[in-house]
C-alpha cells in the first residue's frame, strides 16, 4: 500500500507534492513563509518548480525545511531532492602536518631572536662610541681648565725667574796695568791723589743697558724686568722705551720672546703691573697667550693687537713687522 502511494507521489513533481500536502493541512503560502522565515516568492518558486537559478545547496535546505513543516518523512522527499538537486561531494583539503607548523614557528622564533641580538649589539656599539667621545671631551675640558689655572695662578718664584738659557749681563772692564810706586812729591800731591781716588769709583759705574757684546761672542742682549721701577733708573728706562721693545702687563699672561736668530730670550708668565723691556736683536718674534692682557710698544709706538683680541686666539707676530 505504501509502495503504491510512494510511486504515485513520484509521478508528481516536487512542487505539486508539497502543494498537495499543504492544502491537506489547510495552510496558506503566507503562513508557510512566516513559519519558515522565507520570502513569499521563494515559497511560490518551490511549489512551481522554478528554482533553477538557486544554488543546489540552498534548494535542498529549503525543501527539507518545508517538508518538515508539512510533516513529510525525509525518506519520501529524498527522491525528489536527488532528482532536482543531486548532492555534491565537498572537496576537503588534506590537513597539514602539525609538526610542519611547529617547525616553521621554531624557525621564526630563532630568526626573531637573532634579529633582536643584532639590534642589541648595534645599540651597545653606538653607546660605547658615544661614551668614548664623551670621555675624550671631558679630558680635553679638564686639560684646558688646568692650563688656565696655571696661567692665572703661576707657581711661587716664577714671576721673577729667568729662563735657563738667559744669562745676566757681565761687565767687561779692561784690565788695569800695575805701575811702579812713585815717591811722594809733596803733601799737596798726596791730598790731590786721595781726592782723585775717592772720586774714581763713582765715575766707573757702567750702564748695563748700553753694553755691546764683543764680536764673535754668544751673549744675549740684556732684558730689563721692572716689576717696580726706581727713580734712579728713570732716564735709562725712557731711553730704552724710545729705542726698544716694551711689554706692559695689565693682567697675568704667558708669553715667549725670540730674537732674530730664533733664540728664546724669555719664556714664562708675568703678572699684572709687570714690564718687560728688550733692546737690540731685531726683529723679535712674540707669542702671547692673552693678547688683551698686554700692551706692546716698539720704539715708542703702540703695536695693534686688536685682530688677535677679536679672534680670541694666541698672538703670533714679528716686531718690527717685515716690509
Amino acid at each position: 500500500m505504501n509502495n503504491s502511494q510512494s510511486q504515485d507521489n513520484i509521478q508528481l513533481s516536487l512542487g505539486q507534492f508539497l502543494t498537495q500536502r499543504r492544502e491537506q493541512l489547510q495552510l496558506s503560502r503566507e503562513t508557510v513563509a512566516d513559519r519558515l522565515c522565507l520570502k513569499l516568492t521563494t515559497v511560490r518558486e518551490i511549489e512551481e518548480d522554478a528554482l533553477k537559478e538557486t544554488n543546489p545547496t540552498f534548494i535542498r535546505g529549503y525543501v527539507r525545511t518545508y517538508a518538515k513543516l508539512l510533516q513529510i518523512p525525509e525518506a519520501e522527499i529524498m527522491p525528489y531532492l536527488d532528482k532536482i538537486a543531486p548532492a555534491q561531494m565537498t572537496k576537503v583539503q588534506p590537513m597539514k602536518s602539525v609538526s610542519m607548523g611547529r617547525q616553521r614557528k621554531k624557525r621564526e622564533g630563532w630568526l626573531m631572536k637573532f634579529t633582536w641580538l643584532v639590534l642589541l649589539v648595534v645599540i651597545a656599539l653606538v653607546g660605547l662610541w658615544w661614551w668614548q667621545q664623551y670621555q675624550a671631551q671631558q679630558a680635553d675640558l679638564r686639560s684646558l681648565a688646568q692650563q688656565n689655572d696655571v696661567t692665572v695662578n703661576p707657581p711661587a718664584g716664577a714671576e721673577h725667574a729667568l729662563p735657563d738659557n738667559i744669562q745676566p749681563p757681565v761687565q767687561n772692564t779692561p784690565p788695569v796695568e800695575s805701575t811702579p810706586p812713585v815717591p811722594a812729591v809733596s803733601a799737596n800731591t798726596n791730598t790731590a791723589t786721595q781726592e782723585l781716588s775717592a772720586a774714581t769709583p763713582q765715575e766707573q759705574v757702567v750702564d748695563s743697558s748700553k753694553i755691546v757684546p764683543l764680536p764673535g761672542s754668544n751673549r744675549i742682549p740684556p732684558v730689563v724686568n721692572r716689576a717696580a721701577g726706581s727713580e734712579g733708573d728713570s732716564a735709562a728706562a725712557v731711553a730704552l722705551t724710545q729705542n726698544g721693545l716694551v711689554l706692559t702687563f695689565k693682567n697675568a699672561c704667558w708669553l715667549e720672546v725670540s730674537d732674530n736668530k730664533g733664540t728664546k730670550i724669555f719664556s714664562g708668565t708675568k703678572q699684572k703691573g709687570d714690564t718687560l723691556e728688550f733692546a737690540g736683536a731685531e726683529p723679535y718674534r712674540l707669542k702671547i697667550g692673552a693678547p688683551a692682557s698686554v700692551d706692546v710698544q716698539f720704539k715708542g709706538q703702540a703695536i695693534d693687537m686688536s685682530r688677535f683680541i677679536r679672534a680670541n686666539r694666541v698672538a703670533n707676530l714679528s716686531v718690527p713687522k717685515a716690509e
